[in-house]
């Protein structure tokens, strides 16, 4: 347990992960919302040029 909490407190916090974040998809709503969201976050995805 103490190994887990370690990890988990050298994780970066939700704030600093926002500020980098190129898109973040927003779960507080239904189901069908969750899926509207994966969606435009797909094709936003699928825009990018291959790597």
């Amino acid at each position: 347990e103490a190994d887990t909490r370690a990890r988990v407190a050298r994780q970066a916090s939700r704030s600093a992960r926002r500020l980098i974040a190129d898109w973040i998809i927003d779960n507080s709503g239904s189901r069908l919302d969750l899926a509207h969201e994966v969606a435009r976050a797909w094709r936003w995805m699928q825009t990018l040029p291959h790597v």
